[in-house]
């Protein structure tokens, strides 16, 4: 509808054919383009709105994540301590099996003797 109204402007500038198109073309679009205009602003409008809140959430999350990845470092580090503990305790275990064996076989020898 109003690209005939421009075409009726624009047609008269026919001597400068070559801007008239480009204008013409621009304000065909422009008025094609208006109604979706709108619509992006309110959607733009509405995006803005929910910046703060999609933020926050992204910042939850973060710290959600974070939280996460200290609890588990802090895991890591326990289940390296107790595994480290276990080893020690498997070593005196074994010395201790050790130290058994050696005595019986003492004890074995002065009954011989």
């Amino acid at each position: 509808m109003q690209v005939f109204i421009i075409t009726e402007v624009l047609v008269p500038q026919l001597e400068d054919f070559e801007s008239s198109t480009v204008v013409m073309f621009q304000f065909i679009l422009m008025s094609l383009i208006q109604p979706s205009i709108s619509a992006i602003l309110c959607s733009c409008q509405l995006f803005l709105l929910l910046i703060p809140t999609f933020t926050q959430k992204v910042e939850t999350f973060n710290e959600n994540v974070s939280n996460y990845i200290e609890y588990v470092d802090q895991l890591a580090q326990k289940t390296e301590q107790e595994k480290a503990r276990a080893m020690g305790f498997r070593n005196i275990i074994s010395s201790e099996m050790e130290r058994r064996n050696r005595r019986k076989l003492e004890l074995e020898e002065e009954i011989v003797d």
